[in-house]
């Protein structure tokens, strides 16, 4: 990572207050002023708002960085299946190169990067026996979810999405960076004013773990001023296991508890990758 970026995102995170970045400042203006138009726009009919053919539990966020979306998705799938219902995972694919929806499986391209992106096709591994879509037509997705057998639809990323009628809005806050430095793109890391959290059903602050419960309260007090306290949950990130590669052989399970032996680099491809290294320090791994 470059250091412009990395100066960039010390910015946008809170993290460097005096920063020349602060020049960026008025330009979040612009986009609360289209944010505010699209509302309107949405409000009055003018961008119409579909109904989708299923019920639709929407797992989102209000910032840019990683929020657990995609864990919280596999969680949610798992518990209806748990609870007996047929439930799919619609996601937007990063990078996909597909115009139209697929279902990962339906065939050999189906399985490729470029076309249905790492994420769906981890869950799709995670997740043996569940349809998952990549679309970048949320709506469509959920169609063809539909038609694969679903009784209902969880999407990915989409709180925001506001074409897309939903029944349910679950917004995840990153516990380790909850607002960032609390202005909106491109002068800060959220993607709406605070007072979008209004919208949410189900605001879940994520990565409780890694912070100091005083933190959870202030977070908690700061959602406060726009969602009912009884709409707020908190949750923890944890790891089951290690996958441990050797000589070329296939992957070996490993139990948490047993702490990998010498010295290691981490590296990821999350978004605020922060707790996952300060997870890996705190087993007492050398890195």
């Amino acid at each position: 990572m470059s250091r412009i970026v990395r100066s960039y995102l010390s910015y946008t995170r809170g993290e460097s207050p005096a920063s020349p970045w602060n020049l960026l400042y008025p330009t979040q203006f612009v986009t609360r002023a289209w944010m505010r138009l699209r509302i309107f726009l949405f409000e009055r009919g003018i961008f119409t708002t579909v109904e989708p053919k299923l019920p639709v539990v929407s797992i989102g966020n209000n910032s840019f960085g990683g929020t657990n979306k995609t864990p919280m998705c596999e969680y949610i799938v798992r518990m209806f299946h748990e609870a007996g219902i047929n439930a799919g995972l619609v996601s937007r694919g990063y990078k996909t190169k597909h115009p139209e929806p697929i279902w990962i499986g339906q065939d050999e391209d189906s399985f490729r990067r470029d076309i249905a992106g790492d994420e769906p096709l981890m869950l799709a591994k995670r997740l043996p026996g569940v349809s998952i879509v990549v679309a970048k037509n949320r709506v469509k997705g959920v169609e063809l979810l539909s038609d694969l057998g679903a009784e209902i639809a969880v999407t990915d990323d989409t709180f925001q999405h506001r074409r897309m009628a939903r029944d349910v809005d679950v917004v995840l806050v990153d516990g380790t960076c909850p607002f960032g430095n609390g202005r909106v793109i491109p002068a800060g890391l959220m993607r709406e004013p605070k007072t979008a959290f209004g919208r949410a059903d189900m605001v879940v602050i994520t990565k409780a773990n890694q912070i100091t419960e005083e933190s959870v309260r202030n977070t908690r007090t700061e959602l406060e001023k726009y969602v009912s306290p009884e709409k707020i949950f908190v949750a923890e990130i944890n790891y089951d296991s290690w996958l441990v590669y050797e000589n070329g052989s296939e992957p070996v399970t490993k139990p948490i508890i047993e702490k990998p032996k010498g010295s290691y680099v981490v590296f990821s491809a999350i978004g605020n990758p922060e707790g996952f290294y300060r997870y890996v320090a705190g087993r007492g791994i050398t890195v």
